[in-house]
């Protein structure tokens, strides 16, 4: 009669004769040799013993049971409490894991108080009391504090500033930055180019006025001194008056051009304001009138005698 045995490598039942009990045999199938069993076992019963992952008493408690989880497979696994901190492997999966625990961690003591710190005080029930004072911050492990010799006015901030708050324009002006000059601010704080531009427009104006009023009193001094033009047959007063005219107009322009210079260089006031109110006349230019009442809003005001002071 012959006995079967399970292969523990491919799980492949393989059939030996009773001769060879307690001898070597290899599978047929994956070539792993085994041991057949010595003695008379039941043939139909006789299969090589696994190892697995030990599991509790039936008759035990819930609490003398861990209960684990398998890393790999995710199978839920039930060992003795016993085998808290050993090392053993997963039935299903053969994977080693760490049973946890095997020692109670000893408590943390709360950690001791630098030494050198005061606790603050209890506050008292009087609602109309002065606040706690907080307790002196010591050097510590950090190579020494502050210390209480330090006064408190260094650790405070600097005096608020409103920032909606109006400027008196004879206070003093603060310029962040360096030299106002660099940073292109005057002293009254206003920028230099709000007067630079109604100064350029009322200089290029007045150059334009003064070269075709010189053209056209040369051209008239021209033809009369040349004979092209009759002198009796010409209106005299009428001649005059516009070569006075053209002579006015030129002389008005030169004074805004001189105006406009010294409103660059700030450095009359009194003939950058003539200049802006011959610019604001509609018959010395209806093209530069805008620019004009400009001119005089910024130097009619009192920025403006802090800036050409």
């Amino acid at each position: 009669m012959g006995l079967k045995l399970k292969c523990p490598g491919c799980q492949s039942t393989l059939q030996v004769a009773d001769s060879a009990r307690g001898k070597q045999v290899k599978c047929s199938s994956c070539q792993t040799v085994l041991r057949v069993p010595a003695g008379t076992p039941n043939p139909q019963t006789a299969k090589v013993p696994t190892r697995k992952a030990p599991t509790p008493n039936a008759a035990g408690s819930a609490a003398s049971s861990l209960q684990l989880r398998c890393p790999s497979c995710q199978t839920p696994l039930k060992v003795p409490s016993s085998f808290a901190g050993k090392v053993v492997r997963c039935s299903k999966c053969q994977t080693q894991l760490k049973v946890p625990g095997g020692g109670v961690p000893a408590a943390s003591s709360p950690p001791a108080a630098p030494a050198g710190y005061t606790p603050p005080s209890q506050p008292s029930d009087d609602p109309f009391a002065n606040l706690p004072t907080p307790g002196a911050p010591s050097g510590g492990g950090f190579g020494g504090g502050l210390g209480p010799s330090v006064p408190q006015r260094t650790l405070r901030s600097p005096n608020p500033v409103n920032p909606y708050s109006t400027p008196s324009p004879s206070a003093p002006r603060t310029y962040q930055g360096g030299n106002p000059s660099r940073a292109g601010r005057l002293r009254s704080g206003r920028s230099a180019v709000l007067y630079n531009i109604p100064a350029i427009i009322m200089m290029c104006w007045a150059a334009l006025v003064i070269g075709v009023g010189i053209f056209q009193i040369g051209l008239v001094i021209f033809l009369l001194a040349s004979g092209q033009v009759n002198f009796q047959q010409v209106d005299t007063a009428q001649l005059f008056g516009r070569l006075a005219g053209q002579f006015l107009a030129v002389a008005l322009q030169g004074a805004v051009l001189a105006g406009g210079i010294a409103m660059v260089r700030r450095s009359n006031l009194g003939s950058a304001k003539t200049a802006a109110v011959i610019t604001t006349i509609p018959c010395f230019g209806c093209l530069v009138f805008p620019i004009g009442i400009w001119a005089c809003v910024l130097l009619f005001s009192n920025e403006a005698e802090q800036d050409f002071a």
